[in-house]
């Protein structure tokens, strides 16, 4: 069970050296529950779309074997960007990488 006072949700952005890029790691470890977010990036114009990479299972005790090694797997979507934002409901115990481009013409 997750303590208290510690959050269920880490985040840590990264851009691209060429700033065309910001990847944002989204990790959710609670057990059950999924988490719903909304990422903003400040000082960086996104397109439309972003791509997002889930790695995840059905339950939290998932696990791969060598018989059945496809229970915990990624899988990829792309979802829209309004207004610069992206809303998000993170899988419980999973890892997302959310993936902006810059919006053509934006300043780096």
């Amino acid at each position: 069970f997750p303590a208290a006072e510690l959050p269920c949700l880490d985040a840590v952005g990264l851009l691209s050296v060429d700033g065309e890029h910001l990847a944002v790691l989204l990790v959710n470890r609670h057990p059950e529950q999924r988490i719903e977010t909304e990422l903003e990036p400040a000082g960086f114009a996104p397109s439309d779309r972003a791509e997002v990479q889930v790695l995840g299972a059905a339950r939290y005790s998932e696990r791969n074997t060598w018989y059945a090694p496809d229970h915990v797997k990624p899988f990829v979507e792309h979802r829209p960007v309004r207004e610069g934002r992206l809303r998000i409901a993170v899988p419980p115990h999973s890892v997302c990488v959310v993936v902006f481009k810059r919006a053509s013409g934006a300043l780096a």
